[in-house]
């Protein structure tokens, strides 16, 4: 089995800390033509330590004064891990103690052998959000909404002119994913080179919104259907870099699209041989038994239990005295939820599990049966087994020990809250920590994943967003 020559993440309260384990990962495995792949927290209080630190980065497999690099590098800036606590077994081993993140930088660092992975960049750009105020000014003049729209939505419009029997399937138009248009030939030239079945896995960093990305990655290895793709979501750096994401790929510095790893098996692994990939969520609270959906259309839940969802919803809240109140408006019975507080529906495996999540937007009991919206392209589908969940508002993330003391290599991609870091920590953690045989990755977007459909809540392989804290996406060897 093909595994990474070495991954690791630190936490440090300084910028030297950083810079030493760079260094002596440099020393070792530097210069030897293997492929690099980083995540940094953007949190450095200074700009200037912040350059100085992805000098080194990119820097990895470049000696002073020497030309051209051998290997490739590419990594991206992060948000930090304020908000989250590890737990972990104390050095006694006999009681667990927490670790505070908040304010500490932090860079994982995966080094892998070229000959398993085929790096790439895709310039496919993520999904235009509405602009307004300000921001509007700076539109160019000669940009139309047309020409920001996505190859994937401009096709869904094309397809609805061309109906054969002149009706429009809303559904397909308003859920893109629902295409039968195949995606992967937008994928950059060097995925197209390998066959679909080598693919072990393949990991990314992107820009926000990587709706037709991520469904291209999607087709692609629904060829196989054996694979299974991750993406991270970069953190915003408007105000650090002038750039909406920072990624960063053999010198260059980029501000949209994405880059990413594919690793390939080994001609002679065994099928159960591969890298393993799940989901973990944590934090997140149960507030209702399995239900199944029996009626769903778009990224609405028509019924659960042939019953109203939202009605079910309001009732498992008022029974966890979460404190939902009703309001007279235009429906008597309009819930209404403080806004720190969400909610959500987890898609259960056979065993009970939670596999996906989908966070919900909206909901009315009155209107149109119920129904709930969520925030994804597609609701998960009829004889689906869900259950409510609560991400309380203003807690502290606690993620699971596994995720520091892997008994196997491990990558992870961590949704986070949104809060703000304490820059000032040095009560809450050592002057830094690294932790081997682990990459962990935070982002407050969230990750995306692209599997088989036998492992999610759709009926055919379609892209899965984790936005709320608490949900991990791991990937071991």
């Amino acid at each position: 089995m093909i595994q990474p020559i070495h991954l690791s993440t630190i936490f440090s309260q300084s910028t030297s800390g950083i810079l030493g384990q760079i260094s002596r990962l440099s020393t070792k495995y530097g210069k030897r033509g293997h492929t690099v792949l980083f995540t940094l927290s953007a949190n450095f209080p200074r700009s200037e330590d912040l350059q100085s630190v992805v000098e080194q980065l990119t820097g990895f497999n470049k000696g002073k004064g020497e030309g051209k690099p051998s290997g490739n590098v590419l990594g991206c800036l992060t948000d930090s891990f304020a908000g989250v606590s590890f737990q972990q077994l104390a050095s006694t081993g006999a009681k667990k103690q927490n670790t505070e993140c908040a304010g500490a930088l932090s860079c994982s660092i995966g080094i892998f052998d070229s000959a398993h992975c085929i790096p790439f960049r895709s310039e496919l750009t993520g999904r235009t959000q509405p602009q307004v105020g300000r921001w509007h000014a700076f539109r160019k003049k000669n940009e139309t909404d047309s020409d920001t729209m996505g190859a994937e939505s401009r096709l869904d419009w094309e397809r609805m002119k061309d109906s054969a029997d002149g009706k429009v399937n809303w559904e397909h138009i308003w859920n893109p994913s629902s295409s039968t248009t195949n995606l992967s030939s937008l994928l950059p030239e060097s995925l197209h080179k390998i066959d679909p079945s080598r693919i072990q896995s393949i990991l990314s960093l992107s820009s926000a919104h990587p709706d037709s990305f991520t469904r291209a990655l999607t087709d692609y290895i629904s060829l196989d259907n054996r694979a299974t793709a991750l993406t991270l979501i970069a953190a915003p750096t408007h105000f650090i870099t002038g750039r909406g994401v920072t990624l960063f790929m053999d010198g260059q510095i980029l501000g949209d699209g994405a880059v990413g790893l594919a690793f390939l098996r080994d001609a002679s692994q065994a099928e159960d041989a591969s890298s393993s990939f799940r989901t973990e969520f944590v934090g997140m609270k149960k507030l209702s038994s399995p239900m199944t959906v029996t009626s769903r259309e778009g990224n609405m839940i028509n019924s659960l239990d042939d019953l109203n969802p939202t009605r079910l919803l309001l009732a498992a809240i008022d029974l966890a005295g979460i404190g939902a109140t009703k309001e007279e408006s235009s429906s008597p019975f309009a819930a209404t939820f403080k806004d720190d507080e969400q909610f959500a529906l987890g898609f259960l495996s056979p065993g009970g599990e939670i596999l996906e999540t989908y966070k919900i937007t909206a909901g009315d009991p009155s209107s149109r049966g119920g129904n709930l919206s969520l925030d994804a392209p597609r609701a998960p589908e009829v004889g689906s087994v869900v259950q409510f969940l609560h991400c309380p508002a203003n807690t502290q993330l606690m993620a699971p020990p596994s995720l520091l003391s892997a008994q196997q290599k491990t990558i992870a991609f961590l949704t986070v809250p949104e809060l703000a870091a304490n820059t000032d920590s040095s009560d809450n953690m050592d002057t830094g920590r690294i932790y081997e045989d682990t990459f962990i990755a935070s982002s407050t977007q969230g990750f995306i994943v692209s599997r088989p459909a036998n492992q999610s809540a759709q009926a055919k392989s379609e892209p899965w967003s984790s936005s709320l804290p608490g949900g991990i996406a791991l990937l071991r060897w």
